[in-house]
């Protein structure tokens, strides 16, 4: 029987992917075993660890790589040549044998859209700093000549979840209507996009089940007011939150707004949870303590 390695499974995305596949199991006419593996099991920062435990693996086998540093304040610049080192030591130790490879990439990509942009696929990539540089470098290597086998990429926007520890973007503005801590919002309207873990963990499994493969933005496709975003928190949480205005618009302010038909027609068979629904369930999460 073939493995299916997950490499980052002590993360968010990691662990609901890993979840899902063994869950549903019994329920696919696909048969793999999952193998979680984090920092403590393979430091993929060590070239020889990643050798030890990957050279000779199977053809058959298939591998989602969620693993990923992300940048604190003072070393993204590390952070960024970090993730960049871990792919390429997995590739290396592959040697090419590997029947799928999953990687989980950010829509930071495109850095900040110009005003009015919807983003797809084809649109172009301009990083803005070595996070969103490191990913825009994995997803060239992956399409290297030498790489043979097949790939699929997802470009993430923010991904929440019940076991995110609140470290999500939703995550922080739920920690600071938890906590009474004022949320700063941006002078004028500005829109963003997030799902959920388990929809990533949705989509992974269907393309490793169909080998559908390609690049996809994988959002929800329905972009929410930042403001709208906290009443939804608001509402699950069942507390209000402190809302104020910053005066001056940032470069960052900018909507992000997604064009997702590519997704849906790849993978129909996933249905996006929409942000009405999945940021009033978080936040009911996070009320009762299932957020961890």
């Amino acid at each position: 029987m073939a493995t299916c390695h997950i490499l980052g499974a002590s993360g968010s995305i990691g662990r609901a992917i890993a979840d899902r596949l063994e869950q549903r199991m019994p329920l696919s006419t696909h048969r793999w075993v999952v193998r979680r593996w984090d920092s403590s099991s393979c430091d993929l920062l060590d070239p020889d660890a990643v050798r030890a435990a990957f050279a000779g693996r199977p053809g058959g086998d298939r591998y989602v790589f969620c693993a990923a540093k992300v940048p604190s304040r003072g070393d993204s610049a590390d952070a960024g040549a970090d993730n960049q080192r871990m792919l390429d030591h997995l590739l290396h130790a592959l040697a090419g044998s590997c029947a799928h490879f999953v990687f989980l990439s950010s829509v930071d990509v495109y850095g900040p859209p110009l005003d009015g942009a919807v983003l797809d696929e084809s649109s172009p990539l301009a990083p803005d700093g070595p996070y969103a540089e490191s990913k825009v470098w994995s997803e060239k290597r992956l399409r290297a000549v030498d790489i043979r086998f097949p790939v699929t990429t997802f470009r993430l926007p923010g991904v929440y979840g019940p076991s995110d520890g609140l470290r999500s973007t939703a995550g922080l503005l739920a920690r600071k209507i938890l906590e009474g801590d004022t949320i700063t919002l941006p002078p004028q309207t500005v829109l963003r996009d997030f799902v959920t873990a388990a929809d990533v963990a949705a989509l992974t499994e269907s393309a490793l089940a169909t080998g559908t493969v390609g690049t996809y933005v994988a959002a929800s496709g329905y972009s929410l007011s930042l403001r709208r975003i906290v009443a939804l928190l608001e509402r699950g949480l069942e507390l209000p939150a402190s809302v104020a205005t910053r005066t001056e618009p940032s470069q960052r302010d900018a909507d992000l707004r997604f064009d997702t038909r590519r997704l849906h027609e790849a993978f129909g068979d996933v249905e996006m949870t929409p942000m009405t629904t999945g940021l009033v369930r978080y936040g009911e999460w996070v009320r009762h303590g299932m957020n961890q």
